[in-house]
């Protein structure tokens, strides 16, 4: 190749870029104000069969009675105030971003927290919450959330489900799972290679409306975090932010 091609050539080549990515962690629901207060539980590992006992209190009794006249397929409190639903999400990892794609790839961990009436049993001594096995999910009606603008995801499953339920003796759940994530992040290159992205994960209740759902950021401010250790070849994470709405569709308004 030509002394002349080659300096061409040069000239064609992209300046190195120094791209920054803010990551936008979005949540459309409704507001809802949230109850403070922390408290000190004594938690009983418990499971289904072999009649567990602590003391001389049949774990797996109470375990077996929450399936007599229980319904999965209904929501707590059926026809009455709809189920309150608090979020928070503690962010792991982006392990990419593409700007070919447009998406990115996340690692979290997802909490719900709701209350079902029908799963609350008699406190005793010493066993105020049950930590049970991720198989109990199964048996009890939960939250139908999703990722609106999701590509793919999937579970971990090494060792086990990463995932774990505990049941308050007051009916009170809490559901955590570690998810990954790919999302798609709609880019604006006008100013490329200087560009400022912002990428958000959007929640949502897939089929019920805020008749019957509602969620809020269950510690405020404080609902979404990020390990220090986030961080991207050839971006800068700048940070998130979070926020609620709520919108409205032709079949009603979903909880967003």
């Amino acid at each position: 190749m030509s002394d002349s091609k080659m300096d061409k050539l040069a000239r064609m080549a992209p300046l190195p870029r120094t791209p920054l990515l803010t990551i936008w962690l979005a949540i459309n629901m409704a507001l809802i104000a949230q109850e403070t207060g922390h408290k000190r539980i004594h938690t009983v590992q418990a499971a289904t069969g072999g009649g567990s006992m602590l003391g001389d209190v049949n774990i797996s009794a109470i375990l077996d009675s929450f399936s007599v006249s229980y319904d999965k397929r209904v929501r707590p409190n059926y026809g009455g105030p709809p189920v309150e639903v608090g979020v928070t999400m503690y962010v792991l990892s982006i392990s990419s971003l593409s700007e070919v794609k447009m998406d990115f790839t996340l690692d979290f961990y997802f909490r719900q927290f709701w209350t079902d009436p029908r799963l609350a049993y008699r406190k005793r001594p010493g066993v105020e919450t049950l930590s049970v096995g991720s198989e109990f999910i199964k048996n009890i009606w939960v939250p139908d959330t999703f990722f609106v603008n999701e590509k793919q995801s999937y579970f971990h499953i090494a060792t086990t489900s990463n995932e774990f339920i505990r049941v308050h003796h007051s009916g009170s759940i809490t559901r955590s799972i570690r998810l990954t994530i790919t999302a798609s992040c709609p880019m604006n290159l006008q100013y490329f290679p200087m560009d400022r992205q912002l990428c958000h994960i959007e929640i949502e209740s897939f089929g019920y409306t805020m008749r019957d759902i509602r969620y809020f950021w269950r510690d405020g401010l404080s609902s979404v975090g990020m390990s220090s250790e986030v961080e991207l070849p050839q971006f800068r994470v700048l940070g998130h932010r979070q926020r609620a709405t709520e919108i409205n569709l032709t079949t009603g308004t979903p909880i967003h």
